[in-house]
């Protein structure tokens, strides 16, 4: 992980990292047992508690993914904020695969690259003070790009609409 993490971020990322596998979410952003909030184009937003932790998330399937010759399962960005505080607007990337540890992966809006790191099938934001900058990107933007590589070598690259973001992530605050 980066030198630029604080035990904070470091706790918050290990809370997203349990909650994913622990079944918050499920894999790849599972909708199950989760309350639909919303859909705002190609984003949509759900609640989900578990163990009286709740959390809010807009989700977005990849439109594209490369290579076509593989089988990727469901791939997924989503932004999440826990309704305790404990994080708020969280990137994150989830594939339906396990990804190599430490391979450079990379999530690109414009002309914008934010360095993520890779935790099982999950990449996080490498450096705690750009989540705001990639989100923010996020809503001004079309298009976002993930680049990553599955833990059998394979590079990967998805591209995610971001159509309906803003409203997606009114409406995660709103919830949570």
């Amino acid at each position: 992980m980066s030198g630029n993490m604080t035990i904070a971020r470091i706790k918050t990322i290990a809370v997203a990292a349990a909650a994913a596998a622990g079944g918050l979410f499920g894999g790849a952003a599972s909708a199950q047992d989760a309350t639909l909030i919303a859909r705002h184009e190609d984003w949509t937003v759900y609640a989900k508690s578990k163990n009286g932790v709740k959390v809010c998330y807009a989700v977005a399937d990849a439109a594209d993914s490369n290579p076509k010759n593989v089988d990727h399962g469901r791939v997924v960005f989503m932004v999440a904020s826990w309704a305790d505080g404990a994080a708020a607007e969280l990137p994150m990337f989830q594939a339906g695969y396990a990804l190599k540890i430490g391979a450079p992966t990379r999530a690109q809006v414009g002309s914008s690259r934010y360095k993520m790191f890779t935790e099982g099938a999950d990449a996080f934001i490498e450096n705690d003070a750009d989540e705001p900058r990639l989100v923010q990107d996020m809503k001004r933007g079309a298009t976002m790009r993930v680049e990553t590589q599955s833990d059998r070598g394979t590079a990967t690259a998805y591209e995610f609409s971001l159509k309906g973001v803003t409203a997606a992530l009114r409406a995660v605050d709103s919830a949570c």
